[in-house]
């Protein structure tokens, strides 16, 4: 109970940090006896390099290297010194994990080899001499993640009556965390629209996982990109299609007509979806779908599907 009374809180860092370190010097000491500690009789010895930081992308291989001078009869061993986990001692595997293994060209050159590097494998490694007292170097795996769109927490194509308003909706995982931006297709500005009638075009894109479209109209149908990127090559994108459905609207070419001039007199100037069946003089609307004008002239049929992407 002594450990959970709140006014010893203030301890926690130091004890964890003590344990930790203690629980580091006797898992070293313990694999190192196995070979024991040397005492160096002339040039003790030394690394040329730090160990490098590298990045791998998941799923590739890594490899770290410890280049010694005058090793002589000593001996390196590898840790992961972020979790106290010792994986080899000199040619001898520790680690039960297969896709770790260890090499060494000639008393100089020895390398830690990763295969199929996970997320998890990110943190530190050290290359250690057993000499009094130990030398060490350590470098530091990162490994990334390119970025991928989660299809089934993504927005897909959709449909919208005029005036109304729509939220897209674009998911991404990877490492680093994936920026997500959206932008049209063919490059026209997103116009982003207030309640109070005022609107903004925004032409380099828009940032954030979600995309509110207010008060649609038809130039705003379309296809918007979700764009997810974070460093890591490639970046991916997800399209989705906005088709805005509005009422027809129709205009007469010429008012009136002598009574011996029969030539169609109305012209559909837009329709979405269209479909139309045109006769010769007079029209009449059929749930705003439809659009006829008839006569006892020979019939016209006009037929066509606009999917009105401006």
């Amino acid at each position: 109970n002594w450990f959970q009374t709140p006014a010893c809180s203030p301890c926690w860092p130091f004890w964890l940090r003590m344990s930790r370190a203690m629980l580091m010097c006797g898992l070293i000491g313990l694999a190192l006896s196995s070979f024991g500690i040397k005492r160096a009789s002339g040039s003790p010895p030394e690394f040329i390099y730090p160990a490098d930081n590298i990045t791998v992308l998941a799923g590739r291989d890594a490899q770290f290297t410890c280049i010694v001078n005058n090793l002589e009869g000593h001996k390196v061993a590898w840790l992961r010194s972020d979790s106290s986990a010792i994986l080899a001692i000199h040619n001898h595997m520790v680690t039960n994990d297969k896709r770790m293994t260890v090499s060494h060209n000639g008393l100089k050159i020895w390398k830690l080899h990763i295969k199929d590097v996970q997320r998890n494998d990110s943190g530190s490694y050290m290359c250690m001499i057993n000499t009094a007292p130990m030398v060490s170097t350590i470098g530091v795996l990162e490994v990334v993640e390119a970025p991928d769109i989660l299809y089934s927490e993504t927005s897909n194509d959709t449909t919208i009556m005029e005036g109304e308003s729509v939220t897209l909706r674009c998911e991404a995982r990877g490492y680093p965390e994936p920026t997500l931006t959206w932008r049209r297709e063919d490059r026209r500005p997103i116009v982003l629209r207030n309640n109070s009638g005022g609107y903004m075009l925004v032409k380099d894109g828009i940032e954030g996982r979600l995309l509110r479209l207010t008060k649609l109209t038809r130039a705003d149908g379309g296809a918007y990109l979700c764009i997810a990127q974070n460093g890591v090559p490639s970046p991916v994108s997800k399209r989705i299609v906005v088709h805005v459905n509005f009422p027809p609207s129709l205009r007469a070419r010429q008012q009136l007509v002598s009574l011996g001039d029969v030539r169609r007199t109305v012209q559909i100037q837009e329709l979405s979806p269209t479909i139309a069946t045109i006769y010769q003089e007079k029209f009449e609307e059929i749930e705003n779908k439809f659009v006829s004008y008839t006569d006892t002239m020979p019939t016209e049929r006009v037929s066509s599907e606009y999917r009105n992407t401006w």
